[in-house]
């Protein structure tokens, strides 16, 4: 007698074969889609700190002069790296290491114990004077025979790092020449690619960057008449 083979229902046939198919649209479709949400949501959250270290440079340009921890006029300067001069500690309040410290603290940039590889020299910062919106001539004129544009590496003389025996106050379009209400523009950018967690090819921007308008906040200038009588003590 010959044995016959069990016959296997054809629901049972078909439920293997949907699991396969199943297994080859998750991989080929929804596998790439969840990494390019990935990389999306990483690209606005780079996008968001940039906006955040941008408007935190312009605060710190707004000051024009500072005062130091020892109580001396520090003047604010585009950019002015201090792990390359690390004595010129009087000069060290400047918008680049503003912006680097925001990166920083939001994890784009190297700390102890980090693996960020946004380094310093990638982080790329423009200061530019802009027209008063008012018109004013006032505002307009204060700056008229200084260049509009700096960059953060326009000049190695003055700006990182001042040669030897140099001054800040050499280059003629800093922060610290700004008079009060007078607007200008700080533009902030980085590589994506050094931040990027995952690249599927869906998104490619080769920087990130933001740009905003701001007004200096430094008092406004004023003289003192030396000529008016003083009062003596009395007698």
């Amino acid at each position: 007698m010959l044995a016959t083979r069990p016959q296997v229902a054809p629901q049972a046939r078909r439920s293997g074969v949907a699991i396969i198919e199943f297994s080859v649209v998750l991989s080929a479709f929804l596998v790439p889609v969840m990494l390019g949400l990935w990389e999306i949501g990483r690209l606005v959250h780079v996008q968001q700190v940039v906006v955040n270290a941008t408007r935190e440079g312009c605060r710190t340009a707004a000051q024009g002069i500072t005062i130091s921890s020892t109580g001396a006029y520090t003047l604010i300067v585009v950019s002015y790296n201090p792990t390359l001069n690390n004595t010129a500690t009087t000069r060290l309040p400047n918008v680049k290491a503003t912006v680097c410290q925001s990166l920083s603290g939001a994890g784009l940039m190297p700390t102890p114990g980090s693996a960020a590889t946004l380094q310093w020299s990638d982080v790329r910062v423009i200061f530019q004077w802009m027209p008063s919106l008012t018109g004013d001539p006032a505002l307009v004129n204060a700056t008229q025979s200084d260049s509009t544009t700096i960059t953060d590496t326009q000049s190695t003389a003055d700006l990182d790092p001042p040669a030897s025996g140099t001054s800040p106050t050499a280059s003629t379009a800093q922060p610290f020449k700004g008079v009060k209400g007078q607007r200008f523009r700080i533009t902030v950018s980085i590589p994506f690619a050094k931040v990027r967690w995952v690249n599927v090819g869906l998104v490619n921007p080769t920087t990130v960057s933001y740009t905003a308008d701001w007004l200096m906040m430094v008092d406004e200038t004023f003289s003192i008449n030396t000529g008016l009588p003083g009062t003596a003590p009395n007698n």
